[in-house]
């Protein structure tokens, strides 16, 4: 028998769910071949508007940065073009690599020397000022284990750039808008009822579960990440959370389902006082009823 998650359904009951949710789906379409050149031209436009969040609070010139999923190299590209002294990007997608190293002798040879991409096997021993993660974070597997791995390429005084989009509980957080417009549908939903109506729309992958799609889910939400952050020695230094809808988001118990994305700076624990306090978040732009609906940060201010 297979796995629950792809199998029939077996009772009136989850027949009825399953074709609710069948009615709510849109009709399916052929996947598009990815354009590469047009994803490499928004990721790289993308890059500028993911620094435009922090502001004059992150500084990228002259230094060392690691981004993580550099993908097509966007990101890689925009931080050399604005001063970085040294980029790699890292990868686990080999032809997104290849692109990206003929994408920068082709069109940024200029900026080769300070450029260099690889996949994780690959990375030398070697400690960055910086490294970023964007639109990565909600498809880790273990996000503890790579957070973990990540201090280890740390300098001292290094910090880590973290944005990512949707949060798991808000509107579109299950990543499946290509199979309806439903808001909080994966919520909604039991998973395997998704998961089977999936296979209409990517049949070539057969998930079973969010964590088997294809870059995977690991259901990341606000409250999931600051705990992530503090099980793997980090605290969180500066942040901003961008709502769905704001005044929803100050509704009691309706912050996780109504913030859209996160943006956070986070560095590695500075000594036992921090590492045995409950993780801390500074925050402006979000006040403290807010951070107290959340029920897992303790609102400080910014040293």
């Amino acid at each position: 028998m297979h796995d629950q998650a792809v199998s029939e359904p077996e009772s009136l009951s989850e027949v009825l769910i399953q074709t609710l949710f069948h009615l709510i789906c849109i009709e399916p379409v052929p996947e598009a071949l990815e354009d590469r050149e047009k994803y490499f031209c928004w990721r790289l436009s993308q890059a500028r508007l993911f620094f435009a969040r922090f502001g004059s609070r992150v500084d990228i010139r002259r230094k060392s940065i690691l981004d993580l999923g550099c993908g097509f190299g966007g990101m890689v590209i925009f931080l050399a073009q604005q001063g970085a002294r040294r980029v790699v990007g890292v990868d686990t997608d080999k032809e997104r690599l290849a692109f990206a190293r003929n994408k920068v002798k082709s069109e940024f040879s200029n900026l080769a020397d300070r450029i260099e991409f690889a996949v994780p096997a690959e990375l030398r021993e070697e400690r960055f000022d910086l490294v970023v993660s964007e639109d990565s974070f909600e498809h880790y597997g273990d996000p503890i284990a790579v957070m973990k791995t990540v201090r280890t390429f740390l300098v001292d005084s290094g910090k880590v750039l973290i944005g990512f989009s949707p949060l798991w509980k808000s509107p579109y957080g299950g990543h499946i808008d290509y199979m309806t417009k439903v808001p909080w549908a994966h919520l909604l939903f039991p998973e395997r009822i998704i998961m089977r109506e999936r296979r209409h729309y990517r049949p070539h992958e057969n998930a079973r579960t969010f964590s088997e799609m294809r870059g995977g889910l690991n259901k990341m939400t606000y409250a999931k990440f600051v705990e992530t952050m503090r099980n793997s020695g980090y605290w969180i230094s500066d942040s901003k959370l961008r709502p769905f809808i704001s005044f929803l988001q100050r509704l009691p118990f309706c912050f996780e389902y109504f913030t859209k994305n996160l943006y956070a700076i986070v560095r590695p624990d500075e000594g036992p006082a921090l590492i045995s306090q409950p993780a801390s978040l500074v925050c402006h732009r979000v006040d403290a009823r807010l951070a107290h609906d959340c029920g897992r940060v303790k609102h400080t201010s910014s040293s």
